[in-house]
């Protein structure tokens, strides 16, 4: 492993690295390779809220509405936040909840993933596990200033995995360094 790619620790808060960005725009592909390069565990929040129901998420959709599914989601990230040393992928719809904005930016540091209309379209393309993809441009222009809020803004287009994995952890080492310089004050 390289100098570059060493897990973080003390004094870095011992927190969760969040994913959030519209469908597509990689945040459980480019999840699951930073959780390896952290040497931390990966959660798909997705997956916790079809686990915890027993059934897909587009089966939640046809049977609780689109707001039955965000009190689950809502419910697996609260659960999820208990735990630390995570990289945690969200869902696309998490920021439409503002108490959802705030659980996430006090527990960790939150990562905004960001994709063109024209790459989340060829990277969605018509998957049925994705309820809401028949409203692309809608929800997009709608969410575009949700996901604005966020500090810490990744471009995803290029669709180069690595280096979206490089500028995440580069961001984190940042993080890491005030954290030292606070500490030294």
């Amino acid at each position: 492993m390289s100098e570059l790619m060493k897990p973080l620790s003390a004094p870095f808060p011992p927190e969760n690295l969040i994913l959030v960005g519209f469908m597509g725009s990689g945040k459980s592909t480019v999840g699951r390779r930073l959780a390896r390069a952290l040497q931390w565990r990966f959660v798909d929040l997705d997956e916790v809220i079809a686990r915890d129901a027993g059934k897909p998420i587009p089966k939640i959709f046809e049977e609780e509405g689109e707001t039955g599914f965000r009190e689950r989601e809502q419910a697996a990230l609260k659960k999820t936040l208990r735990r630390t040393f995570q990289v945690i992928a969200c869902g696309g719809g998490i920021v439409t909840v503002p108490e959802n904005i705030a659980l996430m930016k006090n527990g960790g540091h939150v990562f905004c993933l960001r994709a063109s209309l024209q790459t989340v379209r060829t990277r969605v393309g018509k998957d049925p596990n994705r309820p809401l993809a028949a409203h692309l441009e809608e929800l997009f222009e709608k969410r575009k200033p949700m996901y604005a809020q966020f500090e810490h803004q990744i471009d995803t287009d290029m669709g180069d995995q690595k280096r979206v994995v490089r500028e995440i952890y580069y961001q984190m080492n940042c993080l890491r360094a005030k954290a030292w310089e606070a500490v030294k004050e």
